[in-house]
C-alpha cells in the first residue's frame, strides 16, 4: 500500500494541477471576444421588436 507515498507524486499532482489551471485560463482568454472601443456601437441584424428591441450581430465562439 505504500506505492504512492513517495514525495515525487505530490509534486507531480501539484504541477499537473497548476498547468491545467493556467491552460484553462489561457484557453478562456483566447476565446473572449474583442471589446468595443469607447463610443463604438455594436452592429445589429436589423431585426427590431416592440419598436426598440434590436438583435446584436455577435459572432459565434470559435469552439
Amino acid at each position: 500500500m505504500n506505492d504512492f507515498t513517495h514525495e515525487l507524486w505530490n509534486w507531480y499532482i501539484a504541477v499537473a494541477t497548476i498547468v491545467s489551471i493556467i491552460g484553462c485560463g489561457v484557453f478562456l482568454r483566447m476565446l473572449t471576444t474583442r471589446k468595443l472601443a469607447p463610443g463604438e456601437k455594436p452592429g445589429t441584424t436589423a431585426h427590431v421588436w416592440d419598436e426598440d428591441l434590436e438583435e446584436y450581430n455577435n459572432p459565434l465562439p470559435d469552439w
